[in-house]
């Protein structure tokens, strides 16, 4: 099968890619292979370079039994991409189960000289007598074979554009390091066989897979929407085009892998940064804020829930930390050494004074009339933000000076509590016009606003950084903020500062800046002539330059996550209910869910796959000992009678059948493995069931305990926990 014998369907090719992307997925997760090869050849028939699909095409077609078929895919794949380890690795399985030795052993010797870090190759080669020649190590020196990768994870960028139109707050941040940070174009369709240095990646956390998206299209897309105002259909078919023809990244030993965005935002992050890290990739995390955790009163539960759930995650599973300002990083480092118990490198790269500089620049007139003099406040309309200290402080205002006061222009989307602030506005008949409110705007049109006002106000509460108070002094305009959290590290001497509880204070500093017109020139005449604009490509050089402080700094320490250890003789119940209560230390015993898990629910994990494998450390047990595994184990309501086979990788296998959607405890056992680290394997064999909603649920766990085989006291101290548990755990 070549590219050319595969039609594509007379449809819109970019999104029919993307659908059959979507498709052939959902197919290959429910066991239907045949079918899935089927979706991913029309596929291919449109997007006939995407090797990844090649690849999985072949997988498929394998596992249907369609051998002849599924080499010519692996052959495709290996044309576009020569030099990607997993290719060769699938082919040598191929030839492995149709008997060709000799084929096979060749192509895990070059699977191996490829990627020495990827284990397959050498099991197999161990397995045929074959020892795997030295290589170099991971960490190269610059110009070797191996480069270093940074993976920038603009997760949050993408979920934030599929809700909105226009760039806020953290989004902003993410384009002006990453955008910055790409000085050149990545040879797209050449990804995987040359290590690029930065990679733009989205995580698909339901799948357990990091995409690479097209850096051209990303580019265009913010362009556009930094300079005109998009349709929310246009937005949402770009969004589909850019991560439906996206590869999948395998990262490599010595990559870096750098979450910019809101982590918390979407579904968690943690088993995929587990597998992740386990490929000896370092981890770093931009923390933008701890707000939710230091000031819960000014955002949602639910945001504060996502927030402290998986900052315990991020933490524990990241090498590094990076953020913002110097107070978030005094934050973070009280988190790490109150609640986790632990220390870790923190790297600060104070943000930009500007705005993000489109890479095309189009003249954009606002649609609407202001008066000639006017005061702008910049930022999301919620309650945080102290927008109702300056409702009263015009409304004060207006009452002394009348029609001498200048209108208040507040740009930002209407957020979280507010309804005060509206209804105040309302009554008061938005201060009899002075107060006028401009929901999204482009940033043409922002930095049009900043160039002509009169000056800036902004009364936040709490910020990470707070980037309006910068952009006003790189426009060269005074701004009156709070001196709350990190804002006097933005303003520095040029701006003037009020407690954010104190209108009175703010008053008075707003109407000398009114009154005073002199005090107000000799002001801006001063930012203009010494204020210093620190600029995103500034930003870009100090971030990566923090990325090479880290890799300096944790180049002894070692790679790979650490399992989530356990203790013999103890249930240890795997659910969210359980772990919400638990220390942020304890927290890590999720991450005894490996790959192939659906997300942590109340009662414990669904498997969204037939094979799902779980691991941990043995405390106290020897490598080669081995241990007695109890799994708290059910079946989703559509599976009544279902075999399961428990194995690990010493040869221990077992058989234990599950009947019905009430949990039961199955023990198995298992060898502790040279590096203390338990791994099980739970295969389902029967045919795929019919999804649940959207997903495809083939057996539950949400409970594990141990003892050593043989330690009847601690044997009997289990059993009696066992007993003593709630049979079903929810």
């Amino acid at each position: 099968m070549a590219p050319n014998d595969i039609k594509s369907p007379a449809v819109s090719p970019a999104r029919n890619a993307a659908t059959l992307r979507r498709e052939g997925d959902r197919l290959r997760d429910a066991g239907r292979f045949a079918e899935a090869a089927e979706v991913y050849e029309r596929y291919l028939g449109l997007v006939p370079k995407d090797a990844t699909i090649w690849v999985q095409c072949g997988n498929c077609l394998k596992d249907a039994g369609s051998y002849a078929m599924s080499r010519r895919c692996y052959e495709e794949a290996l044309k576009l991409v020569p030099s990607d380890a997993d290719t060769h690795l699938q082919l040598g399985h191929l030839h492995k189960l149709t008997g060709r030795t000799e084929m096979a052993r060749a192509s895990y010797v070059k699977a191996n000289a490829l990627d020495p870090a990827l284990p397959g190759p050498a099991v197999e080669l161990a397995a045929l007598g074959v020892k795997p020649a030295p290589t170099k190590s991971p960490l190269a020196a610059p110009g070797a074979e191996t480069r270093t990768a940074l993976i920038l994870d603009l997760t949050d960028l993408i979920l934030f554009l599929k809700e909105n139109a226009h760039l806020t707050g953290i989004q902003r941040v993410q384009v002006g390091i990453a955008f910055n940070l790409r000085t050149n174009q990545i040879d797209f369709d050449r990804i995987g066989s040359s290590r690029d240095l930065v990679l733009f990646a989205y995580c698909d956390k339901d799948r357990h897979e990091v995409l690479a998206m097209d850096p051209r299209q990303l580019t265009r897309l913010i362009d556009d929407i930094l300079t005109k105002s998009l349709k929310r259909s246009e937005i949402d078919n770009r969004l589909n085009m850019l991560l439906g023809t996206a590869p999948i990244i395998k990262p490599r030993p010595g990559d870096f892998y750098v979450i910019l965005g809101a982590y918390w935002l979407g579904a968690p992050y943690f088993q995929t940064l587990r597998l992740v890290k386990d490929s000896g990739c370092r981890i770093g995390v931009f923390i933008h804020d701890l707000i939710p955790l230091t000031h819960p009163q000014f955002v949602a539960e639910v945001t504060r829930h996502a927030m402290v759930e998986q900052l315990a995650d991020i933490l524990t599973l990241s090498d590094f930390v990076l953020t913002n300002s110097e107070y978030v990083a005094r934050e973070v480092g009280q988190v790490l050494r109150v609640e986790m118990q632990t220390e870790k490198p923190v790297f600060v790269v104070p943000l930009s004074h500007e705005l993000p500089e489109p890479r095309k620049s189009e003249a954009t007139a606002p649609t609407f009339s202001l008066p000639k003099e006017y005061v702008l406040c910049v930022g999301t309309i919620e309650g945080r933000k102290n927008h109702l200290l300056l409702l009263n402080v015009w409304s004060s205002l207006y009452q002394k000076l009348g029609g001498a006061i200048p209108p208040l222009v507040i740009v930002g989307k209407w957020g979280w509590r507010v309804d005060e602030f509206r209804r105040e506005l309302e009554a008061r008949r938005y201060v009899d016009g002075r107060i006028i409110i401009l929901d999204s705007v482009s940033d043409q049109i922002l930095r049009n606003l900043y160039d002509n006002c009169l000056f800036t106000v902004f009364a936040s509460f709490a910020e990470g950084w707070g980037l309006p108070v910068g952009e006003s002094l790189a426009s060269g305009k005074p701004c009156i903020t709070s001196k709350a959290t990190s804002l006097p590290e933005v303003g520095g001497d040029f701006c003037r500062y009020f407690e954010p509880y104190d209108p009175t204070a703010a008053t008075a500093a707003i109407e000398r800046a009114i009154t005073d017109r002199k005090d107000l020139r000799r002001w801006t005449d001063r930012i203009r002539e010494s204020f210093t604009v620190r600029r995103w490509s500034d930003v870009a050089d100090l971030f990566f330059g923090r990325i090479v402080q880290a890799l300096e700094v944790l180049a002894e320490a070692p790679m790979g996550a650490e399992p989530a250890r356990i203790t013999a003789g103890q249930v240890h119940v795997i659910s969210l209910n359980a772990l919400a209560g638990a220390a942020w230390s304890d927290r890590a015993l999720k991450f005894v869910l490996r790959s192939g898990w659906w997300q942590l629910e109340a009662w414990g994990s669904w498997a969204s796959r037939p094979l799902a494998t779980l691991s941990f450390t043995a405390t106290g047990a020897r490598p080669g000992a081995t241990v007695r595994v109890w799994l708290h184990l059910r079946l989703p309501p559509n599976l009544s009678n279902e075999v399961l086979t428990i194995s690990d990788d010493s040869g221990h296998e077992t058989l234990v059948r599950v009947q019905g959607a009430e949990p039961r405890w199955f023990p198995v056992d298992s060898e502790v493995e040279a590096s203390g680290r338990v791994m099980i394997k739970i295969r389902r064999q029967g045919p795929s069931p019919t999804p649940i909603g959207n997903r495809t649920l083939h057996f539950g766990l949400s409970a594990i305990a141990y003892h050593l085989k043989g330690d009847v006291d601690t044997r009997l101290d289990l059993l009696e926990a066992i007993v003593t548990l709630p049979k079903n755990l929810s």
